[in-house]
C-alpha cells in the first residue's frame, strides 16, 4: 500500500452505541472490532481478526482455505499458511462461541473452505449499516427530504473509525480497501451537497476540507466548496478558491476549469455581495470592537473531520452552548479546539477569545486573572486581577449579554470552576479542553479524543519528516506511528528527531521510542502493516 492509497482514507469518526442484548457487533470500517452487548470481545491477532474480516465480507458464502491464504499473505505465503488459517478459524470458533453461546453464530467447514453463518444471534456489521444508510439518504434527496436525507449521510459516515483494514498490505485487502474509501468518498460528497443546499456551510466545510486533501482534482468537492464559501457571505474567499483550483487543474493536467466551476465563477463576478443575516437577533449592549483573540490556526493541521463536523453541529444552537474536548495529553485537543474557531469564526461576529487556564507549570491560573485578561479583551480597560471574583463575573455577564461569542478555554485543571468564565447569551458558545470534561456545568457536551487514525498518523509524519522518505520507510513508519500512540505530540517529537539526525533510521527510533516511552518492544510488522506472519 502506498502512502497516497493509505492518506486516501483520513476521515474518521467513533462507532455510535447501538441496543444492547442478544447482539454481536462487528466493525469493519476501521481495525476490525466485535462488540457482544457492550462489552467488546477480543479478536485476537491482527491476521486473526482480518481473516475474520474476510469472513463478514463473505458470510453466507464459502471462502476457500487457498483464498483465505491469498488474502493474508498474497504472494509471500509462508510454507504452512493452511495450518496457520486452520488455527486461526479453530481460535474465532472458540471466541464467537463464547461470546453469544454455541448455535448462534458459526464458522462451518464447507467443501474444503469455510463459512459464516448466523442463527438465533442477531449480527450486525458496520458496513451493512453504511450501505443501508447511504442507500435511505439517497432515496430522500430523491424524495425533496434534505433534511431526512442530511440524517442518514451523517449516521452513515459515523460508522467510520478509520481505514478498513489498514494493517492489511495484500492486494485483496488493498482492493477492498479502495472500494470501501471511494464509496465513503462519494457520501460525503453527496451530504456536502446536501448541507449546501440546506445552508449549512460551515458544516460542509468541515467535511469538505478533508475530502479536498484526499481528493484534490476533484471538481465538484471544489465547486461545494466555493458555493459554501459564498453562502457563508466570503465572497473574496469563493474567488480566490476559484483560482486556487484554477491553478491546479492547468498544473497538473493542463485543463481549464469545467462548465460547472466557470458558472461559478461568472456568478460570483456578476453579483454584489449578500448580506448574511445574523441566525440570532442582536440584543442591544455596551459597543465594543469585535476582539478577535484566537492563537493562529495550527500549521501542519492534520485530519480530525469528523470530529470537526461535530463540533460545528454541536455549536449549531440558538441557546448557548458548552462542549469539553477531552482526551489524554498530546492527543491534540488544544489543535482542534483552535481549528474548529478558525472554521467557525462567521458564526461569532461579536468575537472569538482564548484564555489559557493552565500555565506554562501546569499550574492552574487563578480565575480572576482570567476573567480580568477576558475584560480587558473586551475594552474594560478598569479589570484588575486582585478585583473581588463576584465583581469580575457580574462585569463580564454584563458586558457579554446579547452578543454572539466563542470562547476557547484551554487547559483546564481537573476539577476547575469554569462557570463563571462561560457565555450565556444565545448563539453564544465555549470549548473547553482538559483531560476531564469539568463538572458542575449545566447542559456541558463532551467530546473524548483519541489517536489519530493510521492515515492521518502517516500523513502527519510525512509532512514533517518528508513524504519520500516515508514511503520508503513506510513499514517502520507504521510501527512509529504506534509506538506514539497516534498522538500529534509524540509524532511531531518523533519526527523532529529524525530530522535531528538524518542519519538515523525510522525502525530506530521506533526502538528508541518504544524503551523511552516504556512500552514493550512488540513486532513491527504486524503494528504496522500486516503483511507477514
Amino acid at each position: 500500500m502506498t502512502a497516497e492509497s493509505i492518506f486516501a482514507g483520513r476521515l474518521s469518526s467513533p462507532f455510535p452505541p447501538t441496543d444492547t442484548g442478544d447482539v454481536l457487533r462487528f466493525s469493519l470500517l476501521g481495525p476490525v472490532r466485535a462488540w457482544a452487548g457492550d462489552e467488546e470481545v477480543d479478536l485476537g491477532s491482527p491476521q486473526q481478526r482480518a481473516l475474520l474480516g474476510v469472513l463478514l465480507l463473505r458470510r453466507d458464502e464459502p471462502v476457500s482455505c487457498e483464498r483465505a491464504v491469498q488474502a493474508l499473505w498474497g504472494e509471500a505465503a509462508p510454507r504452512r499458511a493452511g495450518g496457520t488459517v486452520r488455527t486461526y478459524i479453530c481460535r474465532l470458533r472458540r471466541v464467537l462461541g463464547e461470546a453469544v453461546g454455541p448455535g448462534g453464530l458459526e464458522i462451518r467447514s464447507r467443501g474444503g473452505g469455510y463459512l459464516l453463518t448466523a442463527y438465533g444471534a442477531t449480527v450486525d456489521v458496520d458496513t451493512d449499516r453504511f450501505r443501508e444508510r447511504v442507500a435511505l439518504a439517497r432515496r430522500a434527496r430523491g424524495q425533496g427530504d434534505p433534511d431526512a436525507a442530511l440524517g442518514h449521510f451523517q449516521d452513515a459516515l459515523a460508522l467510520w473509525r478509520g481505514t478498513p483494514f489498514a494493517e492489511a498490505q495484500t492486494a485483496y485487502f488493498l482492493t477492498e480497501r479502495e472500494q470501501w474509501l471511494r464509496a465513503r468518498s462519494a457520501a460525503v460528497e453527496e451530504m456536502a451537497a446536501v448541507q449546501v443546499l440546506l445552508g449549512h456551510h460551515a458544516e460542509a466545510m468541515a467535511a469538505l476540507e478533508s475530502a479536498l486533501a484526499a481528493e484534490p482534482l476533484c471538481e465538484r468537492l471544489w465547486e461545494l466548496r466555493i458555493q459554501a464559501l459564498a453562502g457563508m457571505g466570503r465572497r473574496a474567499d469563493a474567488l480566490a478558491a476559484y483560482q486556487e483550483v484554477r491553478r491546479l487543474l492547468c498544473a497538473e493536467l493542463g485543463l481549464e476549469p469545467g462548465p460547472g466551476l466557470r458558472e461559478l465563477h461568472r456568478g460570483l463576478l456578476a453579483r454584489e455581495p449578500e448580506r448574511q443575516e445574523p441566525a440570532v437577533a442582536p440584543v442591544p449592549g455596551p459597543s465594543w470592537p469585535a476582539p478577535a483573540q484566537l492563537p493562529d490556526a495550527p500549521e501542519g493541521f492534520v485530519g480530525r473531520a469528523a470530529e470537526l463536523a461535530e463540533i460545528a453541529a454541536r455549536l449549531d444552537r440558538g441557546s448557548p452552548t458548552v462542549l469539553a474536548l477531552t482526551g489524554p495529553a498530546g492527543v491534540g485537543k488544544t489543535a482542534l479546539a483552535v481549528q474548529a474557531a478558525h472554521a467557525l469564526e462567521a458564526r461569532f461576529p461579536d468575537g472569538r477569545l482564548y484564555a489559557a487556564l493552565s500555565g506554562p507549570d501546569g499550574a492552574p491560573v487563578g480565575l480572576r486573572t482570567v476573567l480580568a485578561e477576558l475584560l480587558r479583551a473586551v475594552g474594560v480597560a478598569r479589570a484588575r486581577p486582585d478585583g473581588p471574583l463576584p465583581e469580575l463575573a457580574g462585569l463580564w455577564r454584563s458586558v457579554t449579554e446579547g452578543k454572539r461569542m466563542l470562547l476557547v478555554l484551554d487547559d483546564v485543571a481537573d476539577g476547575a470552576d469554569v462557570l463563571p468564565l462561560l457565555p450565556r447569551s444565545p448563539g453564544s458558545a465555549a470549548l473547553v479542553t482538559g483531560r476531564r470534561a469539568p463538572a458542575g456545568v449545566p447542559g456541558l457536551h463532551s467530546m473524548v479524543l483519541d489517536g489519530l487514525t493510521l492515515p492521518d498518523a502517516l500523513h502527519l509524519l510525512g509532512a514533517a519528516m518528508g513524504h519520500e522518505r516515508l514511503r520508503r520507510e513506510a513499514v517502520a513508519a507504521a510501527g512509529l506511528a504506534d509506538a506514539c500512540g497516534y498522538r500529534p505530540l509524540a509524532l511531531r517529537g518523533a519526527a523532529a528527531r529524525l530530522l535531528a539526525a538524518p542519519g538515523l533510521g525510522v525502525d530506530e527510533v521506533v526502538r528508541w521510542w518504544r524503551a523511552g516511552a516504556g512500552v514493550q518492544p512488540a513486532d513491527v510488522r504486524e503494528a504496522g502493516l500486516m503483511s507477514v506472519q
